[in-house]
């Protein structure tokens, strides 16, 4: 979707490179990079991206390997940021800081908004 509209800021959550490269490790002995239909290949895309990119993976991912996070991340343009958390697995990254993390991200790459503009939710002043 970052590819089609422009976005203030990118963050991946335990990423994968391609459901091929997902189905090779789950299933190594069966030629699924031939079978698969949809590659959601995220590894071609990523360099295209102008937005930072912000990619938090955990070292213990058993459904999406941490390789593929640093793989993704490799192919990445800049700016872009990785966060490698050792004790995490794919489903538990909130416990280990990840809101954190994002915040610290998106206050550093965004920019705040222009004096006078408008927050969401806000009503104009008279």
């Amino acid at each position: 979707m970052a590819c089609r509209r422009k976005v203030a800021a990118i963050v991946l959550e335990a990423p994968m490179t391609s459901i091929p490269d997902v189905a090779a490790h789950r299933f190594p002995l069966v030629p699924v990079r031939h079978l698969v239909i949809d590659r959601f290949d995220s590894e071609a895309k990523i360099a295209k991206l102008e937005s930072p990119v912000l990619i938090v993976h955990g070292e213990k991912d058993m459904t999406v390997p941490v390789r593929l996070g640093r793989r993704l991340m490799e192919a990445a343009s800049e700016p872009k940021e990785a966060v490698f958390i050792p004790g995490a697995g794919h489903n538990d990254l909130a416990d280990h800081g990840m809101a954190e993390i994002v915040l610290d991200f998106l206050s550093r790459r965004l920019s705040p908004p222009a004096a006078g503009s408008l927050v969401a939710g806000d009503a104009p002043r008279p």
